[in-house]
């Protein structure tokens, strides 16, 4: 059965996917503490090629900055967003 494993971190995200096997992740662009969201995108595409990366973020004018990260993440996100997405 598929498991949810979630961190609070950067930090603890980058053990996890050292330690860990995904199929999907899904990432906020900012972060509480040192990192972000692209440190998180780019160890899981270097660890795991395969993963389905979606990156959210809550600021409209980041959707086009972070277009650039296409070429790593599956999927843009920008919050608020429908589940359904």
């Amino acid at each position: 059965m598929p498991a949810v494993v979630s961190t609070t971190s950067v930090t603890g995200a980058l053990k996890l996917i050292a330690a860990q096997s995904f199929d999907v992740l899904i990432t906020d662009f900012h972060m509480p503490q040192a990192g972000d969201g692209f440190t998180v995108v780019n160890a899981m595409r270097h660890f795991q090629p395969p993963t389905l990366i979606f990156v959210v973020s809550d600021f409209p004018d980041m959707e086009r900055a972070m277009k650039a990260i296409l070429l790593q993440a599956d999927q843009i996100m920008t919050k608020p967003f429908d589940a359904g997405e």
